[in-house]
């Protein structure tokens, strides 16, 4: 989630099949979004998080600790209308496509957010969220909460999350 927030694209996006992907995860190879993370502790951040070992990877308590999450904490987004901080556009069919995986059919789904801007930032920052969602097993309001709880969003939020998601799904 790290590495599609900071390089606004889905991890292993240079892969073409599913099979691809899942060949480079167990070789340990990591994605190719990874070289293109300019901050230098975003990077380190997720290269650890991506170590295929997972002895060296970081704790809870090391990611908290580390500089590129204390610094992400103090970052207040604001919204682009009223007091949301995030802004979910009608989206085309585009961008979300039905698939077929070894768990069956699903729904690849973009959500993009608009953070305003930072302090080293002038201009609102549009970070594109990709996911899978199996709509056999995952609902819409289960994975809204899961997003409003593991990227911090307002709780207001999951309603708008839940839509999107929904309409989304209803487009494929």
């Amino acid at each position: 989630v790290i590495l599609q927030m900071v390089s606004g694209e889905q991890p292993y996006s240079e892969c073409v099949k599913l099979r691809e992907k899942r060949d480079r995860i167990v070789e340990g190879i990591p994605p190719e979004s990874v070289n293109r993370v300019q901050d230098a502790e975003a990077r380190d951040l997720i290269s650890r998080c991506l170590s295929k070992d997972p002895k060296e990877r970081p704790t809870a308590q090391d990611l908290l600790q580390h500089p590129f999450l204390k610094e992400a904490a103090s970052v207040e987004c604001k919204a682009n209308h009223g007091e949301s901080a995030f802004h979910f556009p009608r989206l085309g069919p585009s961008e979300s496509s039905a698939i077929v995986t070894p768990r069956g059919f699903a729904v690849e789904i973009v959500l993009q957010i608009l953070f305003s801007p930072s302090s080293t930032t002038k201009q609102p920052e549009k970070k594109n969220i990709e996911f899978v969602f199996f709509p056999g097993s995952d609902t819409a309001d289960a994975v809204a909460h899961e997003m409003v709880t593991e990227l911090e969003l307002p709780d207001t939020m999951r309603t708008a999350i839940r839509d999107e998601i929904r309409r989304q799904c209803e487009s494929c």
